[in-house]
C-alpha cells in the first residue's frame, strides 16, 4: 500500500495544493526546493496532521488572514493505491467478516477533515471514498456494496485497512535529539519521551528477525533474576548491540571517511534499575572508552538519529514497506561532501519507503530525481522586496513540478538555483529557445531544413530544428532542456541504434519523456527499420543525387546526403513526387502535434 497523491485545503497558509507523488522516476524520494518562508514545512505539517491529528493546536491549524472569524473546513486527502498482497489481505479482512469481495479495492482516499465556526472547532470527520465490492459468505449471490448494504460491517473493514494497513507517517522536523542517556523499559514510566525511544529500541529488536520483545525476553528475566535469564538478557543487548553499530557506524565511516574505526555502539550488557524503573544506557564505545551519545559531535548525533530513526522505525509495523518520512531540511549539520553522500542513504532508505524532503542545498539535489522535485512558493511574500514584505491575505502555499515551473517561469530561477547550482549548469543563450527538435546528425538536420525552407510541407509551428551529434548525445541534450524546462522532441531513425537510444533515454528519465522521444515507427507504423533518407522515393532519391553529380546510376546514402546539403545551401527545389511530400507532411504533423501537447501538459 502506498500514497499516491495529497490533497490540502485551508491548512495554515494552503489555500489548495496538490502534491503527486507518482510523479518520480524509478525512485521513492520527494523533494521540496523554495526560498525561506515558501511554505515547504507547511506543506510537510499538513501530511503529517493527516495522520497525526493530536500532535497539533487546533487553532493553529486555520489560515492566518481568517483566524478573526473562521467558519470553513480544514482538510488534507490521501489517495492510496493497493498491490496485489494488499489486495488479498483486504480480502482475508472482508471474510473474516462475512463478505467475499468480488472486485479488487485498486485504490482509495481517505480524507481528514476538521469545521471551524467562529474560529472554533466544531466537527472532526474521516471520510472514505472507497468501493468495497462483495455478495456476503453463506448465501449471498447478489453483488453489492459493502457501505450501502451493511455500513457496520463495511466499518469494520475500512478501519481495519486504516489501522493495520494504511502506510505510516513519520514526520522529522530535525535529527538533533538528545538522545537519553536511559532508556526506561517500562510502559508506565513517566520519564519525558521515554516511550518514544522505548519504541524505537523494540524496532532495533525487530531488526533482529527473532520475534525478541522487551517485556518477555528483557524485563521478565531481569525480574527472574535466574542467571540463564542474566544471560539471556547479555545476548540480546549484545544482538542489538552490533545491529546499531553496523548500520550506523558502517555507514557513517563510509560517507565521512572517518578515522573512528574502532566505534562501537553499546546497549551495556545488563539491565539497571533506579527510582523510576528498569533501564538500559546507550553509550558510545570508543577503544577503552565509552560516554554518551550527546557528547559526541553535531554531525555525528544528526547522523546517528537519523539512521536511527528510519532504518530501524521500518520494522515497526507487519507491513513493512512505504512508510512515509517526512524530513525537513536534514542534513543541515553536515558538512557539503557529506551531505551528496548522504543522497546515497535516501536512496537505501527509499528501496521499500517513501521519503519528502525540504532542503535549500544544492549538495543534497540529486539529478535523477528532478521528475519528483516540486518548487514550493508563498503568493503573500513579495521576494523582489529587500525586506520581503509579507501580505497575509495574498498568503496562498504552492507547489508546482520543477520541470512546469522553470519552464513558465523562466525569470524566477532563485526557486530552483539549487538545482541549478547541482546540475553544474547555468542557463546560456539556448535557454532563449523556447522548443526544439532534436535529430541525430547534421543529414537529418539538413533534411528537415530543406524541407521545411523550400516550402515542400507548410508548418505553423516555430520550431528550431537542431542538428545532434550523432545517437549517444541525445541524453545530455534531454538532460539539459529537462533542466531547464524547456520544450522538446528528439526524433530518431528507426534502426538499431535509434531504438536503443530511445530505450535508454526511457529508462534514464522515465514518463517525463514518454511523450518526448520517438523513432520513426511512432509517427507511422509502416516505417519500421527506416532512416530519414527512407523517407524520399527511390526516383526522388535519386533526382536529389543528380543534382551533385548526373552520372552516377545507383543510390549510395554518403552521396545522396552531400547533395541535399548541396540542395538546401544553393536552393535548388527538385520536382519530388507527392509520396515524399506526403511522408514529411506526416512527419511534420506529428512533430507540430506533440510540441502543442507537451505546451498543454508541462
Amino acid at each position: 500500500m502506498k500514497y499516491s497523491k495529497f490533497e490540502i485545503f485551508n491548512f495554515k497558509g494552503i489555500k489548495h495544493l496538490g502534491l503527486d507523488l507518482t510523479k518520480q522516476n524509478n525512485s521513492n524520494v520527494i523533494t521540496l526546493v523554495g526560498l525561506n518562508e515558501s511554505g515547504k514545512t507547511t506543506i510537510l505539517q499538513a501530511i503529517d496532521w493527516f495522520y497525526h491529528p493530536l500532535h497539533y493546536n487546533d487553532h493553529e491549524l486555520m489560515p492566518k488572514d481568517k483566524r478573526a472569524n473562521f467558519g470553513d473546513s480544514i482538510s488534507v486527502k490521501a489517495n492510496v493505491k493497493l498491490n496485489g498482497s494488499d489486495e488479498k489481505e483486504v480480502s482475508k479482512t472482508a471474510l473474516r467478516y462475512g463478505y467475499v469481495l468480488t472486485e479488487n479495492v485498486g485504490s482509495f482516499i481517505l480524507e481528514r477533515k476538521f469545521y471551524f465556526r467562529d474560529s472554533v472547532l466544531t466537527q472532526k470527520s474521516e471520510n472514505w471514498e472507497i468501493k468495497l465490492i462483495g455478495k456476503k459468505r453463506r448465501g449471498g449471490t447478489v453483488e453489492h456494496d459493502i457501505c450501502e448494504k451493511d455500513p457496520e460491517k463495511w466499518k469494520f473493514i475500512s478501519n481495519y485497512i486504516k489501522e493495520k494497513m494504511l502506510p505510516p507517517v513519520v514526520y522529522y522536523e530535525n535529527f538533533l535529539f538528545d538522545i537519553p542517556d536511559k532508556i526506561y523499559l517500562d510502559t508506565d514510566i513517566s520519564v519525558e519521551n521515554n516511550s518514544y525511544y522505548r519504541e524505537v529500541l523494540q524496532d532495533v529488536l525487530n531488526s533482529l528477525n527473532q520475534k525478541l520483545n522487551i517485556e518477555k525476553h528483557l524485563l521478565k528475566r531481569f525480574i527472574s533474576g535466574k542467571s540463564k535469564d542474566i544471560e539471556n538478557i547479555e545476548a540480546v543487548l549484545d544482538m542489538a548491540s552490533a545491529k546499531i553499530t553496523d548500520i550506523v557506524i558502517t555507514v557513517w565511516q563510509e560517507i565521512l571517511k572517518s578515522d573512528d574505526n574502532n566505534l562501537f555502539i553499546s546497549l551495556g550488557n545488563a539491565i539497571e534499575k533506579d527510582e523510576f524503573g528498569h533501564f538500559i544506557q546507550v553509550k558510545v564505545r570508543e577503544d577503552n572508552r565509552s560516554y554518551y551519545i550527546r557528547e559526541r559531535s553535531l554531525g555525528f548525533r544528526w547522523f546517528f538519529s537519523f539512521v536511527l530513526f528510519t532504518y530501524f522505525r521500518t520494522f515497526r509495523n507487519v507491513s513493512k514497506e512505504n512508510a512515509l518520512f517526512l524530513l525537513d531540511e536534514p542534513a543541515s549539520n553536515l558538512h557539503s561532501s557529506a551531505q551528496t553522500k548522504l543522497l546515497r542513504e535516501f536512496e537505501k532508505v527509499a528501496e521499500n519507503q517513501v521519503i519528502i524532503y525540504t532542503t535549500h542545498s544544492h549538495h543534497m539535489i540529486n539529478p535523477k530525481w528532478l521528475s519528483g522535485t516540486f518548487v514550493v512558493k508563498n503568493e503573500g511574500i513579495n521576494y523582489e522586496t529587500v525586506d520581503m514584505s509579507f501580505n497575509a491575505n495574498l498568503t496562498n502555499i504552492v507547489a508546482d513540478s520543477y520541470y512546469q515551473f522553470a519552464s513558465q517561469n523562466p525569470n524566477q530561477d532563485n526557486y530552483f538555483k539549487p538545482i541549478l547550482d547541482a546540475l553544474d549548469v547555468q542557463p546560456g543563450p539556448l535557454e532563449f529557445i523556447p522548443e526544439m527538435v532534436m535529430f541525430e546528425g547534421r543529414n537529418d538536420y539538413y533534411t528537415l531544413k530543406y524541407i521545411k525552407e523550400l516550402n515542400y510541407v507548410e508548418t505553423d509551428t516555430d520550431k528550431y530544428l537542431y542538428p545532434g551529434n550523432g545517437r549517444d548525445n541525445v541524453i545530455p541534450f534531454i538532460a539539459l532542456y529537462l533542466a531547464w524546462g524547456r520544450n522538446f522532441l528528439v526524433v530518431l531513425d528507426d534502426d538499431k541504434g535509434g531504438r536503443a537510444t530511445k530505450k535508454k533515454a526511457l529508462s534514464m528519465f522515465g514518463p517525463v519523456v514518454e511523450n518526448r522521444i520517438f523513432t520513426l515507427q511512432d509517427v507511422e507504423s509502416s516505417w519500421g527499420n527506416f532512416e530519414m533518407e527512407n523517407l524520399f522515393a527511390h526516383n526522388d532519391n535519386m533526382r536529389v543525387i543528380h543534382q551533385l553529380d548526373g552520372a552516377i546510376t545507383g543510390f549510395d546514402k554518403t552521396r545522396f546526403n552531400k547533395a541535399l546539403e548541396k540542395c538546401w545551401q544553393e536552393k535548388i527545389k527538385v520536382d519530388l513526387t507527392k509520396r515524399t511530400i506526403d511522408r514529411f507532411k506526416k512527419l511534420f504533423t506529428f512533430i507540430d502535434n506533440k510540441l502543442v501537447e507537451n505546451r498543454v501538459s508541462g
